[in-house]
């Protein structure tokens, strides 16, 4: 089951990855978006014609189905996200199902997670994270 709180963080990471939330309703009616006539062209370029939720990368020309992005359940979509933010001068801590985020260059541990499993622990860690960067960053 899907909820609530998870689709939020689903739209965060995704936006921390470069990726805006759009929702596509039928062209020419009432529910055709704001977001639609302002981005028809490149819909039409990048093929995404069927209503739907979709989270949109322009500037890559990358999209996809809101559904498929299973950042809390697939290491697949989690790692790239993980990978990201070690870039960033940071570094994940797995052990079992306890994941911390530290900063690299003192090792400071920025905050620490567990979980039933590991795919949770390390979702929940990215989440904290995102929302502690955002919070933090200059």
């Amino acid at each position: 089951m899907i909820t609530k709180e998870i689709n939020e963080n689903r739209k965060l990471i995704s936006a921390f990855m470069g990726y805006e939330f759009a929702d596509i309703g039928y062209f020419d009616d009432e529910d055709e978006t704001e977001w639609q006539r302002k981005n028809q062209d490149w819909m039409k370029q990048n093929d995404l014609e069927d209503i739907g939720e979709y989270f949109v990368n322009i500037k890559e020309n990358k999209w996809h189905e809101f559904d498929d992005a299973i950042y809390h359940l697939s290491f697949d979509w989690l790692m790239p996200v993980v990978e990201k933010i070690e870039k960033m001068d940071y570094g994940f801590k797995m052990r079992r199902k306890v994941v911390e985020v530290y900063i690299d260059s003192t090792k400071e541990v920025i905050l620490k997670t567990k979980e039933s499993c590991r795919m949770e622990s390390l979702f929940k860690a990215v989440v904290e994270f995102i929302n502690w960067y955002n919070d933090n960053k200059k």
